[in-house]
């Protein structure tokens, strides 16, 4: 959608409950552009609950907790010199919370294929101390999910994120543990591996991550933490490997972040936005990618 700056754009919607919200703008022909939501009307004694922007190569992602049942406004507004602005909008509920919020919860991982994750509307509760490799060491807000896979017989695996609308990933591994970790004993997992960023190939520099870990124990669980840089949050894929004897096994060639087109549009469950004086309600719509 392409709008004049002069407009602040507003959306509006009407809430059933407590629920927390991902807004994600991709394509932004501007990185000078940003969102804020009102628990009730802006400038008639509305209260702000949460903005975001700038966006960062032209992606902005970010998530707002709803308090309550009611009405909110979404306005995306820029301070572009140019004469219009352009971005995709994307708003999808994730109802309570990330449903592998927490160590308990960790979603298991098939070896050699992909598996998209979003760390939007998580948060850091019963989960270990922050890795000593993430960043920044002061202030970093854990927004962070997490994975978990039975170690194979090699003792070795390798782990790789690919970047979507989360743009700085950082992974840490945790384990062994013998079976599943109990809730509310996450902050027992004693940390194996960390890794903020990619090595650095030439003059290439990477936000996304990967690690190898070796002399793992075969047929014990281990568990991954993701998290993104600051409080940055959104969605990624996540992928791990068998490294085999001696780690020798290399990935598939893998791209370190995912491409959102603007001319193809899939279907998918979300929130359908309807601008100005209407309500935004939950339905099936076709969304640019």
């Amino acid at each position: 959608m392409e709008h004049l700056l002069s407009e602040k754009i507003k959306f509006i919607l009407t809430a059933t409950g407590t629920e927390c919200i991902s807004i994600t703008l991709t394509g932004t022909s501007t990185n000078d552009i940003g969102f804020a939501v009102y628990q009730g009307c802006p400038g008639g004694g509305g209260i702000c609950i949460g903005s975001g922007g700038p966006a960062t190569s032209n992606i902005l992602s970010g998530s707002v907790t709803l308090p309550a049942a009611g009405t909110y406004y979404i306005i995306i507004d820029s301070r572009s010199p140019s004469s219009s602005v352009s971005y995709n909008l994307l708003i999808n509920s994730f109802g309570a919370g990330a449903f592998n919020d927490a160590p308990w919860q960790a979603q298991p991982l098939p070896f050699n294929i992909p598996i998209a994750g979003n760390n939007t509307c998580s948060g850091g509760a019963d989960e270990p101390a922050q890795p000593a490799c993430f960043l920044p060491a002061v202030g970093n807000v854990m927004n962070s999910i997490w994975f978990s896979f039975i170690a194979p017989a090699s003792g070795c695996v390798k782990v790789k994120t690919v970047l979507g609308t989360l743009q700085n990933t950082q992974i840490a591994l945790f384990g062994p543990v013998l079976g599943t970790i109990p809730a509310g004993s996450g902050n027992t997992l004693v940390p194996r591996n960390c890794n903020q960023d990619q090595p650095a190939c030439g003059s290439n520099q990477y936000a996304n991550s990967e690690f190898t870990a070796s002399a793992l124990s075969p047929g014990l669980t281990y568990y991954i933490m993701v998290d993104g840089f600051g409080n940055t949050t959104g969605s990624f894929s996540i992928y791990i490997i068998d490294g085999g004897i001696g780690c020798v096994n290399q990935f598939l060639l893998l791209p370190d972040r995912i491409v959102f087109p603007q001319s193809r549009f899939v279907k998918l469950p979300l929130i359908l936005l309807i601008p100005d004086h209407r309500h935004l309600v939950h339905s099936v719509i076709s969304q640019m990618v």
